[in-house]
């Protein structure tokens, strides 16, 4: 039985700076448990994802400080969408350089769904290979470009137009046409019933899914949600602290700052890995170059505590 389309996932990025930074670090981080066993290498392809990270939170940030000024608009809630494209086991596995031309040509099919050219796209994605038995293509996209936010890239649209050009390019540069892939049967029998077939398949679907989803459990349930709730609060400090800044207001600079000192004292005592620490930070000199004044805190590492987090 032939498949409708290689496999294409979408997913929105919660938890702002946090969870953009986490999973940044994960796709890059070859010594985390998802990858150890299973991932050969991971080939990077388009970007650096410390400068998407900079970029995606700096505009975000700029975007929402601008819509608390004027008294409207929503407040951007992720910054960044992630999709997974991926070959299923069995199917032969494209080169480092053909895969660094599936990416060029989805990135372009992508962008141009989105109504936007590659240079106005510079420094707004990130791109790279996961080598496993069912390797995939790694593609994180901001949703805040040059001021504007980036509605369609959450879309059902560009998940169609990416399913349709991985498709096409896959057949272009490595000869592999999805119409021709049979599933592998594993552990199923020449007797085993047309339906429990498709519902294997289902379940194999699935459990390619899991690359991404895993990465939301690889720290405890209580650290996570403190991790996340520290981190709206935050983003929110920052952008009220550069507001305050670029009125001269030093009342409320001073509150704020504050406020971001006790902020910053809870996420130096919770288990974040050294990637994690070193994003947020890279937040605060953001806030600092926007506004030329300086903010006297960084978030530190509790030596009394042992840190496991992406390990």
């Amino acid at each position: 039985m032939a498949i409708k389309n290689w496999f294409v996932r979408s997913e929105r990025l919660h938890s702002k700076s946090s969870g953009l930074i986490t999973y940044g670090s994960y796709l890059i981080d070859k010594e985390h448990k998802n990858h150890k066993g299973k991932t050969t290498a991971i080939h990077d392809m388009y970007g650096n994802v410390t400068d998407f990270i900079q970029t995606s939170a700096r505009e975000a940030i700029e975007l929402d400080l601008k819509n608390a000024q004027a008294k409207g608009g929503r407040p951007v809630d992720s910054y960044a969408q992630s999709f997974v494209l991926t070959l299923p086991d069995g199917v032969h596995k494209p080169s480092c350089e053909q895969w660094k031309a599936i990416t060029k040509d989805v990135l372009l099919d992508a962008f141009k769904k989105l109504n936007k050219t590659p240079k106005e796209m510079k420094g707004h994605f990130f791109a790279n290979v996961h080598d496993q038995k069912n390797p995939h293509l790694n593609i994180l996209i901001s949703k805040v470009v040059d001021g504007q936010s980036l509605r369609a890239v959450n879309q059902v649209g560009i998940i169609g137009a990416m399913k349709k050009s991985f498709n096409a390019s896959v057949l272009k540069h490595c000869g592999i046409d999805y119409k021709d892939y049979e599933p592998l049967k594993t552990n199923v029998g020449k007797s085993l019933p047309r339906w429990q077939l498709e519902q294997q398949n289902k379940i194999n679907e699935k459990l390619s899914e899991l690359d991404i989803k895993e990465t939301v459990l690889d720290t405890r349930i209580n650290d996570l949600k403190k991790l996340n709730k520290l981190s709206f609060m935050l983003n929110n400090q920052l952008i009220k602290w550069i507001s305050a800044a670029k009125k001269s207001d030093i009342k409320d600079e001073y509150r704020q700052e504050n406020r971001i000192r006790k902020t910053v004292e809870e996420l130096s005592g919770l288990n974040i890995s050294d990637a994690q620490m070193a994003q947020f930070n890279e937040l605060f000199e953001l806030a600092e170059e926007e506004t030329n004044h300086t903010i006297p805190v960084r978030v530190e590492r509790n030596s009394s505590l042992k840190f496991d987090f992406l390990e």
